[in-house]
């Protein structure tokens, strides 16, 4: 459940998502990369996600500190602050059979 790091006011049914993979990878002295694959994204997920992980990175914010923000489902917890600037959706996936689905 990804209700931590969804905007407020979003009318999602409901926060949960499925993440299937997701990875930092340092690119150079001054760049970072991160990549996360997931069936779902909430308005703000990948910013608050970002901002909060890169807080426990800094040493800012322990391991078990982000555990409990996860936990509590509420995004008041969240760091949302990255800047969007730097963030962009590289790929959408279907599944293979969503035309058969969509015609049931």
């Amino acid at each position: 459940d990804f209700a931590t790091f969804c905007k407020r006011n979003s009318d999602n049914k409901t926060t949960r998502c499925r993440i299937d993979y997701i990875q930092w990878t340092k690119i150079d002295e001054n760049r970072i990369q991160f990549e996360v694959h997931a069936d779902r994204f909430l308005r703000g997920m990948v910013r608050g996600l970002v901002g909060t992980m890169m807080k426990v990175g800094n040493g800012k914010t322990s391991f078990e500190r982000f555990k409990e923000i996860v936990a509590s489902h509420d995004n008041i917890n969240a760091d949302f602050s990255v800047p969007g600037c730097g963030l962009f959706l590289t790929r959408v996936k279907y599944p293979d059979d969503l035309e058969a689905q969509l015609l049931r």
